[in-house]
């Protein structure tokens, strides 16, 4: 006789959420809907993020350059916190606030669970 399956861990989902991305222990949890959004919603705000800031680099390095001083990174780097810092910022809050939701209600369905 083969035995039985074990259940699937309830820690699994929050950890799949808190370490991986979230979303995603919503996800293994079979809450589509609210695993989706709150994936989608990080993902958006991750590629914002790189968005802009690809543009700005690329906006700001000199086309004739064959060598980048190290000194004109960080100036790059300054200026882009100048002028971006803003955007960036408010994607970054974004990313971290749709992490933070991910997280507590995979540990609210945790504590329900048990």
């Amino acid at each position: 006789m083969a035995p039985a399956p074990e259940p699937p861990s309830r820690l699994r989902p929050l950890l799949l959420t808190a370490l991986v991305w979230p979303g995603l222990g919503q996800l293994s949890e079979r809450r589509y809907v609210r695993g989706l959004l709150l994936a989608g919603v990080a993902l958006w705000a991750a590629a914002a993020f790189v968005w802009i800031l690809f543009h700005e680099i690329l906006r700001r390095i000199p086309q004739d350059a064959a060598f980048l001083d190290p000194a004109d990174a960080w100036r790059i780097a300054h200026e882009i916190v100048a002028t971006a810092g803003g955007a960036l910022q408010m994607w970054v809050v974004v990313l971290i606030a749709a992490w933070a939701v991910a997280v507590l209600d995979s540990l609210v369905s945790y504590h329900r669970a048990r």
